[in-house]
């Protein structure tokens, strides 16, 4: 199923990598270690971002590593919340591979994604709840890691509930990054995030 964004309908504020980084009021977050890059500030390609303040024009940006970053997420309110980061080997620079880790606030693994060949562009969902950190590791010694965005759905809309301080992984069916259409986006990105077109509502846990 194909969903528009609707701009009128974007109660969450986007963490779009370059152009503005906010947040939802349930959430603070801190990253560290990170560096900033811009591909373009400007750009016609859809595997960009739709920017934050501006709708009609898209960015492609991000926080990049050549060893590993963190983010620190803790989710102020009790409610569980779908955290999705977009990832694209933009310039596809020697074939870029990272990993994805997420963290409870004393250093636990709770969960792990290892991604690779995403020079289409590719999304990472977790169901999170209470404080988590997000760390991406670069897995290729030639390039770097990134991440592009960072986005959370609205209060309410996760029916399975998560233990504090944990998280589950989800996923989304994807485009091949050989097709020219951009990568599919988590369900709620498609009335409250300005990312690419094509959505799907399919939803199916595959960690807890």
């Amino acid at each position: 199923m194909r969903c528009q964004v609707l701009s009128a309908s974007r109660p969450q504020e986007p963490a779009v990598i370059g152009n503005v980084v906010n947040v939802p009021s349930y959430v603070s977050m801190t990253p560290s270690g990170n560096n900033s890059y811009v591909w373009a500030a400007s750009t016609t390609d859809s595997r960009g971002l739709q920017m934050a303040n501006n709708l009609s024009s898209r960015i492609a940006a991000c926080w990049y590593t050549s060893g590993s970053f963190t983010v620190d997420l803790t989710i102020t309110d009790a409610d569980t919340h779908q955290l999705a980061i977009y990832i694209v080997d933009w310039d596809n620079y020697f074939g870029r591979s990272e990993r994805a880790d997420i963290l409870d606030a004393n250093g636990n693994l709770l969960n792990s994604q290892s991604v690779a060949s995403f020079v289409g562009g590719q999304y990472l969902v977790w169901n999170v709840t209470g404080h988590v950190v997000l760390r991406i590791t670069n897995l290729n010694s030639s390039d770097n890691a990134v991440v592009s965005g960072l986005f959370f759905d609205p209060a309410g809309a996760v029916t399975a509930p998560v233990a504090t301080g944990a998280a589950t992984f989800v996923t989304f069916p994807l485009r091949s990054a050989s097709r020219s259409p951009p990568p599919r986006r988590p369900k709620f990105a498609a009335i409250s995030m300005g990312l690419p077109h094509g959505a799907t509502r399919e939803v199916r846990t595959i960690y807890t």
